[in-house]
């Protein structure tokens, strides 16, 4: 065999192993996020001893309606929703000033000379 032939055979089997391992880990990891969606459009009935994880036998949003706009959280009865808008105004100023600093940072870095480095050594 040539040099090319291993390599190319070797690069097909990484290739399978890489492609076996995300079949057998993206169910692994989606079951959570699927048994809480399907399990969250129980209704409240559904709900009981041993059966919260069954499927629904009629799945509708009103639980996620009444989570939205109506759930209480500590004294405040608006639901979940003024949360997560105030998580949103968090999270886009400060996405908008990490992106620019984040990418100037390595600039900044890559010229200045380092303490102990090679300019440092030639000394």
């Amino acid at each position: 065999m040539t040099d090319h032939t291993v390599h190319a055979r070797s690069a097909r089997i990484g290739r399978i192993a890489r492609y076996a391992v995300l079949t057998v880990a993206a169910p692994v990891y989606g079951m959570p996020l699927l048994v809480m969606v399907m399990t969250s459009r129980n209704d409240a009935r559904e709900i009981g001893p041993g059966s919260v994880f069954r499927l629904p036998l009629s799945p509708d949003l009103d639980a996620w309606r009444k989570a939205w706009f109506d759930a209480c959280i500590g004294l405040d009865c608006r639901g979940i929703r003024v949360g997560f808008w105030n998580s949103v105004r968090i999270s886009i100023p400060s996405l908008i000033l990490s992106v620019p600093a984040g990418h100037c940072a390595p600039t900044t870095c890559r010229q200045r000379p380092l303490p102990n480095g090679p300019a440092a050594a030639a000394r």
